[in-house]
């Protein structure tokens, strides 16, 4: 059982950095400016659910904080 667990856990790890470079990737195609501070903190989100959320975010955003930034 602890070999499945391990390959879930890889699976996850991997879908999540896919969502980390979806989410850069569409913003360099779209122009948008990423600071180093906001580079490391898309490359160091592990919540899934929040990459989605940027990743749709910077489909039609005008900048980098409509993408990051959480409503309040």
């Amino acid at each position: 059982m602890r070999i499945q667990g391990g390959w879930a856990k890889a699976r996850e790890m991997g879908r999540t950095e896919e969502a980390v470079r979806a989410v850069l990737a569409v913003l360099q195609v779209r122009g948008i400016a990423v600071p180093d501070t906001m580079r490391e903190r898309i490359l160091s989100e592990k919540d899934p659910g929040r990459l989605e959320r940027w990743h749709a975010r910077a489909v039609l955003a005008a900048s980098i904080a409509e993408v990051i930034d959480e409503p309040s």
